[in-house]
């Protein structure tokens, strides 16, 4: 189906960040391009983790009230796309430098633009039959974790490539280096909101929109008769 190849695509793509920033490469990056001590790069990835554990339930829920998860989804994926684009951008390509408590309210900011990451699955379930919800979700899950597969390794090898020192054989990545390698992850999720515009809503985000017509109409003719 093509709305789940979407979807799991976008997923990949949406994970990025995650899987590239706050599994492997964010602390590194952060003590190079920021200059930060181990321990404080390694507390903005902790903060990143911990926004992503408190708003993820929040926005869960806040998208079963109002049944829009595609709207959800491409609004963070904006926010994400313009924090990470500050934080990778500033000091490799405007060479400023983000005092340490803005990066902590931006790495928040990411966090919680990156918990909406699991409404993928929701709204890939909700886009079929109930009856092949397991095979929807584990597809999803997988055409996910496939991205995680390619991008990481990629990101080393782009890093390994472009790399301008070698110490004791261990390379020595600096701003220009990573620049070059984290340019995927601002395209990507470009990419994820041109994709998104090609997904169709769920079932249940169609079938509130078709509920809520029919209440209008039926109030406009209780309004029509009371009146006559």
């Amino acid at each position: 189906s093509k709305q789940l190849w979407l979807l799991g695509i976008i997923g990949a793509l949406f994970y990025l960040p995650s899987s590239v920033i706050g599994d492997v490469w964010g602390q590194p990056y952060l003590q190079s391009a920021y200059h930060l001590s181990k321990d404080n790069a390694a507390n903005l990835m902790g903060i990143f983790f911990l926004s992503w554990a408190v708003a993820g339930p929040l926005i869960g829920a806040y998208s079963d009230k109002v049944k829009k998860r595609k709207t959800i989804i491409t609004n963070s994926l904006i926010i994400l796309f313009i924090a990470l684009s500050i934080v990778i951008l500033l000091p490799n390509i405007f060479s400023m430098q983000i005092p340490y408590l803005i990066l902590v309210s931006l790495f928040i900011i990411i966090g919680a633009a990156t918990s909406s990451h699991p409404l993928i699955f929701a709204l890939a379930k909700e886009s079929f039959s109930e009856k092949h919800s397991g095979i929807i979700i584990a597809t999803t899950n997988m055409l996910i974790m496939l991205g995680g597969l390619i991008f990481q390794p990629l990101i080393g090898v782009i890093l390994d490539f472009t790399h301008g020192a070698k110490v004791s054989n261990i390379h020595l990545y600096n701003n220009h280096d990573f620049s070059i390698a984290f340019a995927i992850i601002p395209l990507s999720l470009i990419l994820s909101l041109f994709l998104m515009n090609h997904v169709s809503k769920s079932q249940i985000s169609m079938q509130k929109n078709k509920e809520s017509f029919i209440e209008k109409t039926k109030k406009a003719l209780e309004l029509t008769l009371t009146e006559s």
